[in-house]
């Protein structure tokens, strides 16, 4: 008699739901390969990038911005606006308006 081991339970990767501050704007491509999460904060906007690559994992940056212009310096060197114009239209749009906000 042959014994078989079940199958190995497929990993899944939890999608976190972060507890959202008021004021907190999220955008993301619609292939869902980039990501932004901008939160306000004392010291200006905390930006979370997520970048999903394919086989590769998920690789997460989170930075804090304490101007505009080092915000849109960042989002210029960001070689993923090429990709996606759009998206970083709103990231650029959605960073100035909190900044403007909190003056």
């Amino acid at each position: 008699m042959r014994m078989h081991s079940p199958p190995a339970a497929k990993r899944r990767i939890a999608r976190r739901s972060p507890q959202r501050r008021p004021g907190t704007v999220a955008a993301s491509s619609d292939d869902g390969v980039v990501s932004f999460i901008l939160t306000p904060c004392a010291g200006g906007i905390y930006v979370e990038r997520t970048r999903v690559r394919a086989g590769a994992g998920r690789i997460v940056q989170a930075m804090q911005f304490a101007d505009g212009d080092s915000f849109l310096r960042w989002c210029a060197s960001d070689r993923m606006q090429f990709a996606y114009p759009l998206l970083f239209a709103t990231l650029r749009r959605s960073g100035s308006a909190l900044f403007h906000a909190a003056e």
